[in-house]
């Protein structure tokens, strides 16, 4: 429960109201699971840099290892990496979000693909165990 205040605490001095339509950057926090989403590089790496800072003030700790970023845009040139000026952050075409896949080009195709391969396993497994019990 410390850290859910303490996460909220952060997104609230961060002056982050309302979405990203309307915003410049936003935070999508569950538990410890963290997506800062900025309209351009540079918020990004600022609203990173600030979170981090105060997580630390706090005694919490960013693992570098696990932070990636992607990249939405139609232009075909796209960096590789983010350079904080203390860490790089490696650029991933897609990630998986509290069970939700996102991805570079916004497409749902995949997710949903995965979705119906899931649900066809149950259904089979739940076919074998009815055969199996009668």
């Amino acid at each position: 429960m410390w850290f859910v205040n303490f996460r909220n605490g952060i997104c609230n001095s961060l002056g982050i109201r309302g979405n990203i339509t309307t915003r410049l950057k936003q935070i999508c926090a569950y538990a410890d699971d963290i997506v800062i989403i900025g309209r351009t590089k540079q918020i990004l790496i600022d609203t990173f840099c600030k979170f981090k800072h105060k997580a630390l003030k706090a005694g919490l700790i960013v693992n570098n290892k696990k932070n990636k970023y992607l990249y939405c845009t139609g232009k075909t040139i796209q960096p590789t990496y983010i350079d904080t000026g203390e860490e790089q952050f490696e650029k991933v075409n897609s990630f998986k979000y509290l069970g939700t896949m996102v991805n570079t080009d916004n497409s749902l195709e995949e997710e949903i693909k995965q979705r119906i391969a899931v649900g066809n396993r149950a259904f089979h497994d739940f076919t074998l165990i009815t055969i199996l019990m009668h």
